[in-house]
């Protein structure tokens, strides 16, 4: 069974004369969109709350998101995430934060 490559859909540039990481990081997060920046997020978060657990379920949630927060704002510096998703990342912090405060037991 033979594979047709010119029906691929994805842009298969070649990326291996990229100088540092950071070209190649740009360059697969282009290649894929997005989703690969947004996925190190998602698995950077993962690890965080996993990790955190010993604190309690709502603080180790907090203190993740806030860490993945200020993580996207400088992704977006970067170029790595576009606008869109750093808002919609804040908006989540934000109503992580507000739901945290809300359930808060003293």
């Amino acid at each position: 069974m033979a594979i047709n490559a010119t029906n691929f859909p994805y842009d298969l540039q070649n990326i291996t004369g990229g100088g540092n990481i950071l070209e190649f990081i740009r360059n697969v997060n282009n290649i894929t969109d997005g989703a690969f920046m947004t996925g190190m997020l998602f698995a950077g978060f993962v690890i965080l709350f996993t990790s955190m657990q010993s604190t309690g379920s709502k603080d180790a949630l907090l203190a993740s998101a806030f860490i993945i927060t200020v993580l996207s704002v400088f992704f977006r510096a970067l170029g790595f995430i576009d606008t869109i998703r750093l808002v919609t990342i804040i908006i989540i912090f934000l109503l992580v934060f507000a739901i945290s405060a809300i359930t808060k037991k003293d």
